[in-house]
C-alpha cells in the first residue's frame, strides 16, 4: 500500500465489484487469522506448500 494512493484504493475496489468478479482471487488466499496471531500466520506463510497469501484481520 505504500506505493498507492487514495485513487488507487478507489479503483482496485472498483474493479474487484465489477468485473473482478470474475478472478477467482479468494483462491490466493488461505488461512485468514487474526493479527494477534501473526507469528502462527507467517510460519504458515513460509511452510513448505503454502498458499500464495496468508491473510491478517486486525480487531479479530
Amino acid at each position: 500500500m505504500h506505493n498507492y494512493g487514495a485513487d488507487d484504493l478507489a479503483a482496485a475496489a472498483s474493479f474487484l465489484a465489477g468485473r473482478g468478479r470474475a478472478y477467482p482471487f479468494g483462491e490466493a488466499v488461505g488461512a485468514v487469522r487474526s493479527l494477534l496471531d501473526i507469528d502462527a500466520a507467517l510460519t504458515e506463510a513460509t511452510a513448505p506448500g503454502a498458499p500464495l497469501r496468508v491473510g491478517l484481520v486486525p480487531g479479530r
